[in-house]
C-alpha cells in the first residue's frame, strides 16, 4: 500500500477526526482492528506498515504505538529489517524502535 492509501483509509477510518493525527482516531483505527475479520486486520497492518516505512514523524509514532499493542505476522517485519539492513532508511530509527519491539 502507498502512503497516499494509507492516509486516506486512516481518515476514513478514525471516526471522521477533523485531525487525522488525533490520537482517538487511533483508537478507532484499533477497535476497527479488533472487531475486523483477518482480512480487515490485514489491511490495517499494511496501512500501519506504509506509515513506518514512509510515513512523517506522526505517522511513523502511531504505527510504533499501533504494532506494540497489535503484533503483525513476520512478513510485516522483514519489510522492516530489508529497509533497515539496505541502510540510511529516512524512517530508520523508528523502524529499529519497531524491530527491537518485536
Amino acid at each position: 500500500m502507498d502512503i497516499d492509501g494509507a492516509r486516506a483509509f486512516y481518515a476514513a477510518n478514525s471516526a471522521a477526526e477533523r485531525h487525522s493525527y488525533d490520537a482517538s482516531g487511533l483508537a478507532q483505527v484499533t477497535d476497527l482492528f479488533e472487531a475486523g475479520t483477518q482480512a480487515v486486520q490485514e489491511q490495517i497492518w499494511e496501512v500501519l506498515s506504509a506509515f513506518a516505512l514512509r510515513g512523517n514523524p506522526v505517522e511513523t509514532r502511531m504505527a510504533e504505538n499501533f504494532l506494540a499493542n497489535n503484533p503483525a505476522p513476520p512478513g510485516v517485519y522483514a519489510r522492516f529489517v530489508a529497509a533497515v539492513a539496505a541502510g540510511q532508511h529516512p524512517n530508520r530509527e523508528a523502524l529499529e524502535r519497531i524491530l527491537g519491539g518485536w
